[in-house]
């Protein structure tokens, strides 16, 4: 049986993975000079990761996929804000 400290560091690592995956993304985009040279990797990777955990959670509490759905949406509209422009 799993104790309830261990079940949070299993969680803090898959949180860590998860940051530090789109993290990785978004300095390659950035270095391929797909996204904007002011885009801080490591924020916007925390911001995305803690929202889409965030809209799952509501979502499942409200049991109501537009949680999600219009989540999604912001997320998208937010990055665009980050891609460069020819």
């Amino acid at each position: 049986m799993r104790r309830e400290g261990e079940r949070s560091g299993d969680l803090t690592a898959m949180a860590r993975e998860r940051v530090g995956r789109v993290t990785a993304a978004l300095r390659e985009a950035r270095d391929r000079g797909d996204v904007v040279t002011a885009c801080e990797p490591d924020v916007v990777a925390r911001f995305l990761v803690a929202s889409l955990e965030g809209a799952v959670l509501v979502s499942k509490v409200t049991k109501d996929a537009t949680v999600m759905q219009q989540c999604v949406s912001e997320l998208e509209r937010y990055l665009e804000l980050y891609e460069v422009r020819s």
